[in-house]
């Protein structure tokens, strides 16, 4: 039996021609700061609805290979569209990814500590050990990052000064 490619997919349609019609269509050097695409203009262009999985799955793709290859993050701020966000919205995109992201590992942590750990197998108990512990240290990061304390511009004149 002949053996496929790395290129198989199982059932679905591939997003490749689709995103290439996208970045046609929304060359890198028009994408600046502020500019606002509909989503309706967009799903004229890969002929489907702006409500479909197909549509997310085409426009995830885009946006991510695009922030790839420039460096520009294309956002969903919500409102049926899509925007190239600045420095100042994309630092706060990230900050919000930042606490959905601790919110999710604690999700994590409480999923862990309501395992009956006695009716896992040794392989399912080491697991369990795993997810926990590297669970715990990402959270334990979180909450270090946000208690440090940082000298005030005071403290360092003073010490400047001694």
């Amino acid at each position: 039996m002949a053996t496929q490619g790395s290129n198989l997919f199982f059932g679905g349609i591939p997003t490749e021609p689709d995103v290439k019609t996208l970045r046609d269509a929304y060359q890198d050097d028009d994408l600046q700061v502020g500019i606002v695409i509909p989503f309706v203009d967009v799903a004229k262009h890969i002929k489907c609805s702006p409500d479909s999985y197909r549509f997310r799955t085409v426009t995830s793709r885009w946006r991510r290979d695009v922030e790839k290859d420039t460096g520009k993050v294309i956002g969903a701020p919500g409102d049926k569209t899509f925007l190239v966000l600045s420095a100042s919205e994309t630092l706060g995109l990230s900050k919000r990814k930042l606490h959905s992201s601790a919110r999710a590992i604690t999700r994590v942590l409480t999923l862990g500590s309501r395992i009956t750990v006695s009716q896992l197998t040794e392989d399912e108990k080491k697991e369990h050990d795993h997810t926990q512990r590297i669970g715990g240290a990402i959270r334990s990061s979180f909450q270090t990052a946000s208690r440090l304390a940082l000298p005030t511009i005071a403290d360092g004149v003073k010490a400047a000064s001694e």
